[in-house]
């Protein structure tokens, strides 16, 4: 698994015996695991030591910059890439961190001392993988419901280091954290920022590819990288587009979409059937150990296949995903409350009835949702009465880590915060067959780029991503851009529980009940009436069932050594 970290304290370091050192008179800062030499970026100046972790594309003058004249505050978002700084020198170690925590960092308290890595769970092999229970309750009650627990990871002791901040270690290993980012507006020319941050997220991505490849979906997100990818390497090399769709269904939806869109050259438009043997809830005790429950576990048939098949038939190394680009794209419908704020009544007003007609909901319900009073999600009846007395003693609410007035541009942060540590744990997923999995919506000069905007201009929420549309206007086929909505995959949700039902309900004497979570036959009841049609807590089944599969492969994975971290003799 590719990894770094490193220790800041008065004890001995430690690290993976997996581990390398990156200066060999520097035993406080290592990585692991295969990379390539544009993740990982290293100078030295007199004692200050630069690294920049993760795909970037600094340039080799401003790195040897970092070193002599230290790290800027704007560091994380200033080049293309999905990257973190880290500053070593004789005061401790400073480290400046993504918007999205797509590069995440996590800490962990020793003796005398902090670890630090990009792994939790590997800090976690030092602490008895000992599970917050407390993150896992948030989970099983609903989707996006972990935001609440935004500097925690899912194990005990290990702590997230909050996106978009510079948390500092002195000698002795005591920590500080201060936020960085604030919005920086602009007035005009916002698609053209976001095609460019765009262009250069996929150059960096592609140029470095052996047989680079993306998913080509049909929607706005995918089809906007492959088109992106195919101008920057047309005429002498394609991007591998990779559409995914049911065996014996070849037109109709979002098919047509990508094939229309595929006709551009510089795309090799390659077809994947998937059949019943890759529905979701299918093969998931397959699933490899990563530091959280990926969102794609319980759709583990067909990620696994996909790379297999990229791997196999086409040599693929580096592959792209759409993923982030709904929530980035798509502004929150909770911008009501900067419209009231800014006294735009009538605009407050009239997104509201756009709101309502679009999710087919009323008025009421719709205002509801954009002044954030949200129902609370259902509790499902089949967790413990000990994880229900953890979860109404948990503080509500999200940390605000962001500052400022605007709840749309929270909402999007905090959003995109979420899916780009999630996104994390599906590159863990993709590591093992070779590939190197690349979500460029999560670059933190993208979301930069895009939050520009005011919150006064951002487009209405009942729009369907206007601004990527206007980006990709030259791009994008006119059918593509008439485009108002998203494909909706439940059904087939519901039928992978239909079909895996057996196999699902022998997974509930498990872990979680285990930890006393979950109550067996109460929670295969629930799944039941799923695979019936007859409820609609899809996604509460979907996170037990992810969850429950992520613990299984923790306590199957073998032990992480860990060794003294000394200078190395050369």
């Amino acid at each position: 698994m590719w990894c770094f970290g490193g220790f800041s304290g008065e004890s001995s370091a430690l690290r993976p015996k997996d581990s390398r050192l990156l200066w060999s008179d520097t035993p406080n800062i290592w990585v692991s695991g295969q990379t390539s030499d544009s993740d990982v970026r290293c100078t030295r100046h007199g004692d200050r030591r630069i690294a920049v972790f993760g795909p970037n594309s600094v340039p080799d003058g401003e790195l040897i910059r970092l070193g002599v004249e230290g790290v800027p505050d704007d560091a994380a978002w200033k080049w293309p890439g999905s990257y973190v700084v880290i500053e070593i020198s004789s005061t401790g170690t400073s480290i400046w961190t993504d918007l999205c925590s797509a590069q995440p960092v996590y800490t962990l308290p020793v003796d005398r001392g902090t670890l630090w890595a990009s792994s939790s769970r590997l800090l976690a092999s030092l602490n008895g993988m000992h599970l917050d229970l407390d993150h896992l309750i948030h989970r099983l009650v609903a989707s996006g419901s972990s935001l609440q627990a935004a500097d925690r990871s899912y194990f005990a002791d290990v702590s997230l280091v909050p996106a978009a901040h510079r948390f500092s270690l002195d000698t002795a290993g005591r920590s500080t954290t201060r936020p960085l980012w604030h919005p920086r507006f602009h007035t005009e020319n916002h698609a053209r920022r976001l095609r460019g941050a765009l262009e250069e997220a996929v150059a960096l991505r592609v140029d470095k590819a052996k047989v680079p490849s993306t998913d080509f979906s049909g929607g706005f997100d995918s089809t906007g990288l492959g088109l992106l990818a195919a101008e920057r390497l047309h005429p002498e090399r394609v991007i591998i587009g990779v559409t995914v769709h049911p065996a014996g269904v070849v037109e109709g939806g979002d098919i047509d979409y990508a094939r229309e869109a595929a006709s551009h050259p510089g795309i090799r438009h390659e077809w994947m059937a998937l059949g019943c043997q890759h529905s979701p809830y299918q093969g998931i005790s397959s699933v490899t150990p990563s530091d959280e429950p990926a969102p794609s576990t319980v759709a583990y048939a067909a990620l696994s296949a996909q790379f297999q098949w990229m791997r196999d038939r086409f040599g693929c190394d580096h592959h792209m995903t759409g993923d982030g680009g709904d929530s980035l794209l798509t502004t929150p419908v909770t911008i009501v409350n900067d419209l009231l704020g800014s006294g735009r009544l009538p605009r407050a007003v009239a997104e509201v009835f756009r709101w309502a007609r679009l999710r087919q909901t009323s008025a009421w319900q719709a205002w509801r949702s954009a002044r954030g009073n949200r129902e609370a999600p259902d509790t499902p009846g089949w967790l413990t009465g000990d994880a229900l007395e953890r979860l109404n003693s948990l503080p509500d609410g999200v940390p605000d880590r962001f500052g400022g007035d605007s709840t749309a541009l929270k909402a999007v942060l905090n959003s995109m915060s979420e899916i780009g540590r999630s996104a994390r744990s599906e590159s863990q997923l993709a590591e093992p067959f070779g590939i190197q999995l690349h979500n460029p919506y999560t670059d933190s000069a993208v979301v930069n780029s895009y939050l520009s905007i005011h919150p006064k201009r951002l487009p209405s929420p009942s729009h369907y991503k206007p601004v990527m549309a206007e980006a990709m206007r030259d791009l994008f086929p006119d059918r593509l851009l008439r485009r108002t909505t998203k494909g909706d995959a439940s059904s087939d949700h519901y039928r992978g529980i239909r079909n895996a039902l057996p196999e699902i309900h022998e997974l509930m004497d498990g872990a979680l009940s285990d930890l006393g979570l979950v109550k067996p036959d109460s929670l295969r009841h629930s799944v039941s009436r799923a695979a019936a049609g007859t409820t609609t807590h899809l996604s509460s089944i979907k996170n037990a069932v992810s969850t429950e599969i992520w613990v299984r492969a923790l306590r199957a994975a073998p032990p992480v050594a860990w060794i003294a971290s000394e200078k190395e003799i050369r």
